[in-house]
């Protein structure tokens, strides 16, 4: 079976043809593209990649690098910090992030369980990407009431 995203998954980073996952307490490397990945998840929790990325356009409006809906029953929303084509493309659990700010030109992400990474775009952009996440996750909470 294939690693499947829950709510202890923080970070999933594009590394070539591999894609790095960190979990609460472990690093996994999967052997596969990062879109494959995140694909398989999304099926495993009755939709498609394209197809969150679809809701997600449907109830935010039309935006670029749109955060997802992993699974809405755990909760998990995910968004990304580039887009799949670029290098360094990396999805990044909503929930786990605990702050993040900028230093001497990088910006630094801390997690909820001590992970620290630096990540190549502004706190600006980190910014919206937290807000729109957070306007994803009022919905969705305010759907399951």
């Amino acid at each position: 079976m294939p690693y499947i995203i829950d709510k202890n998954t923080i970070l999933v980073i594009k590394s070539n043809n591999n894609t790095i996952i960190y979990d609460n307490k472990e690093k996994h490397v999967i052997r596969r593209k990062i879109e494959d990945v995140l694909n398989d998840c999304c099926k495993y929790y009755g939709s498609s990649l394209k197809g969150r990325i679809e809701g997600t356009n449907y109830l935010l409006g039309s935006i670029y690098k749109a955060p997802i809906i992993i699974s809405e029953y755990q909760e998990i929303i995910m968004f990304p910090t580039s887009s799949f084509k670029c290098d360094d493309c990396m999805w990044i659990n909503y929930a786990w992030i605990e702050k993040y700010f900028c230093d001497d030109n990088k910006t630094f992400i801390i997690f909820k369980n001590g992970l620290k990474i630096e990540i190549n775009i502004s706190t600006k952009i980190i910014n919206n990407q937290i807000l729109r996440s957070s306007r994803l996750e009022s919905i969705l909470k305010s759907k399951n009431r």
